[in-house]
C-alpha cells in the first residue's frame, strides 16, 4: 500500500458502551503504529487499567476529563507471581493521582503505569500507541455505568493475576507440542499479545485468536522474518472452514465456574467406555463428593452426595499446625463418636430432604453448607476418624439407596490418596478401586476433562446435561470472567 486516502466517517468504529473507537491506523501488517480516536461520554469512565507492552499518548481534542493514575509502574513479574497483596492494591487504587485534563493537553502513558480517564463532559482524545492493541489489564472496570456508587468497587478486587501464572504454565506446557498454524480461544481476558509473543517460533509461525465472550473476528499475529509480530483483523470465527489448524488451545478457570466438579460427568463416560466397563460409578472425593452414574444401557447421571474432605481438612488445620491429615494417619488412631456421628448423619438427611423439595432431580452441596460445629470439643484424633466415618457412612447411605452395590466403583480426586478413607471404604465393598489401578492418573483426570470439555465447546457439543446439572435439556457452555 503506497497510499490510502479516507474521510474519517469511512473510518472503521469501533462502538463501545462509553462512547467509541475510530481505528485511523490499527497497527500491523499496514502501519508500524497505531492512531485512534477516542470519544469518552459524559460522566462515564474507563476502566483501572495498565499495559504490559503498549505504550501511548493521548492529546485531549474536545471536552474536559480527569486523568486518574499512579505513578510508579506496577511489578509486573510481581503481578504475575501473585505477590501483591489485597493491601497494596487498594493502597495503589485509593491513592491515584488526578490531573484535570482539556484542550490542547498532552499525556504519554508508559508500560505498567496503572490509569484510568473519567470524562466531566464529552471527551475527545487521538490516541497513538504501539501496535499492541489488546494488551490491557484491568483492575476494575464500570463498563458504561454512571456516577454514584459502583459497587464492584466495593468489592474485594478482582486481580486476574493468578490466571496469568495459570497461563504462563499452560502456555510453556503448550509450547512443547504447538507448531504450524495455531488457534488460541480465550473468553474475556485480553493476554492475546502475550500469548502470541511466546508461542510464535521458527516452527510456530502464525497464531489466529478467538476470544468466546466477542462476537468478533479473529485477529491473526505472524512472525517475521526479523522476528517481529505482524498483525492484522482475520474473517469472522464462523466463518472459517474447519480443520484449519494445526493446533487448537482453549482453556478454562475451573474456579470461576459455580458447580465445577459437575462438568466433568461427561468425562466419565469417556473413561467408562474406553475401559469397557458395563456398569460403573464414579465417585469424586473432594471437598464434597459427586457421583457420576454410567448404566449398562450407556444412562448416566451425576449428583452430589454430601462432604468429602472437606470437614476433614478443615478439622486438621483448625486443631493443628497440619493442613491435611496424609494418608489418614491422624484419624487411625482416634476413636468414632457414636452419638456425635449420629447427630452428623441425620442434619445432613434434613439439608438433602430441603434441597430436593426445590429440586427433585439434582442434589447439589457446597463446602459452605457445613462446619465443625457438631464435632466441636472431641480430641483432634476422636474428631477426625469421627468425621471419616461420616463420609463413610454418607457415602454407602447413598450406595444403599440407590442399590449400586453391584457396580464398579471407581475412587477420583484428593480423597482417594487419604488411605484409612479407603479402607474403610472397602471394608464393606471390594469393588472399590482406585482411578489409578486403570492406569489412569488420578492427579490429573481433572485436567483432562478440561480439555475433552474444551473441545466439545469448541465444537459446539453438549457438555451438561438434565441428568446431571439439572439444565432443561443438553446444553454446550463456557466461561465467563468477570473483571471488577
Amino acid at each position: 500500500m503506497s497510499i490510502d486516502i479516507k474521510k474519517i466517517q469511512d473510518i472503521k468504529k469501533v462502538d463501545k458502551p462509553w462512547g467509541y473507537e475510530k481505528w485511523i491506523a490499527d497497527g500491523s501488517p499496514n502501519f508500524k503504529y497505531a492512531l485512534k480516536e477516542i470519544l469518552l461520554k459524559s460522566k462515564f469512565k474507563s476502566s483501572i487499567q495498565f499495559h504490559e507492552f503498549k505504550e501511548e499518548t493521548n492529546y485531549i481534542q474536545k471536552g474536559e476529563g480527569i486523568l486518574h493514575y499512579y505513578p510508579n509502574p506496577i511489578n509486573f513479574e510481581k503481578y504475575q507471581n501473585n505477590e501483591y497483596s489485597d493491601d497494596e492494591f487498594n493502597d495503589i487504587l485509593t491513592n491515584l493521582k488526578k490531573q484535570k485534563l482539556y484542550p490542547g493537553m498532552v499525556f504519554h502513558i508508559k508500560p505498567g503505569i496503572i490509569h484510568r480517564v473519567e470524562a466531566i463532559t464529552d471527551l475527545t482524545m487521538i490516541e497513538s500507541s504501539t501496535i499492541e492493541l489488546d494488551d490491557v489489564v484491568r483492575l476494575n472496570d464500570e463498563w458504561g455505568r454512571h456516577d454514584g456508587k459502583i459497587e464492584s468497587e466495593h468489592k474485594k478486587i478482582f486481580r486476574p493475576s493468578d490466571f496469568h501464572i495459570a497461563q504462563i504454565e499452560r502456555i510453556k506446557f503448550s509450547k512443547n507440542y504447538t507448531q504450524g498454524k495455531i488457534l488460541f480461544c480465550s473468553h474475556g481476558i485480553n493476554t492475546q499479545y502475550s500469548v502470541s509473543k511466546s508461542l510464535l517460533t521458527s516452527i510456530s509461525q502464525e497464531v489466529w485468536h478467538y476470544d468466546l465472550s466477542l462476537n468478533e473476528n479473529v485477529t491473526i499475529r505472524r512472525l517475521t522474518k526479523n522476528n517481529s509480530i505482524d498483525f492484522e483483523q482475520g474473517p469472522k470465527f464462523s466463518q472459517i472452514p474447519e480443520k484449519s489448524f494445526d493446533c487448537i488451545l482453549t482453556f478454562e478457570e475451573i474456579q470461576f465456574k459455580d458447580d465445577p466438579q459437575k462438568t466433568i460427568k461427561e468425562y466419565h463416560k469417556l473413561l467408562k467406555d474406553k475401559f469397557k466397563i458395563k456398569e460403573a460409578c464414579f465417585v469424586n472425593i473432594g471437598g464434597i463428593i459427586n457421583t457420576t452414574i454410567i448404566s449398562k444401557n450407556g444412562f448416566f447421571s451425576g449428583y452430589d452426595v454430601g462432604p468429602g474432605m472437606c470437614l476433614i481438612d478443615q478439622w486438621i488445620r483448625h486443631n493443628s499446625k497440619k493442613k491435611y491429615d496424609e494418608g489418614g494417619k491422624i484419624a487411625k488412631s482416634g476413636k468414632v463418636n457414636k452419638i456425635v456421628l449420629k447427630k452428623l448423619m441425620e442434619n445432613l438427611n434434613q439439608k438433602e430432604e430441603k434441597l430436593l423439595t426445590k429440586n427433585p432431580y439434582v442434589v447439589s452441596y457446597d463446602v459452605k453448607d457445613f462446619d465443625l460445629s457438631f464435632v466441636k470439643g472431641l480430641s483432634l484424633k476422636d474428631g477426625a476418624v469421627t468425621l471419616v466415618q461420616f463420609t463413610v457412612n454418607t457415602l454407602y447411605s447413598s450406595f444403599k439407596i440407590s442399590d449400586r452395590n453391584e457396580e464398579e466403583i471407581i475412587l477420583c480426586g484428593g480423597g482417594r490418596k487419604n488411605k484409612f478413607l479407603v479402607e474403610k471404604l472397602k471394608e464393606n465393598n471390594t469393588r472399590i478401586k482406585l482411578i489409578d489401578d486403570y492406569g489412569v492418573d488420578g492427579d490429573f483426570v481433572e485436567s483432562q476433562a478440561f480439555a475433552y470439555l474444551a473441545i466439545r465447546s469448541y465444537l459446539k457439543l453438549p457438555i451438561s446435561f438434565p441428568e446431571t446439572t439439572g439444565c432443561n435439556k443438553p446444553c454446550t457452555g463456557g466461561v465467563i470472567i468477570k473483571n471488577f
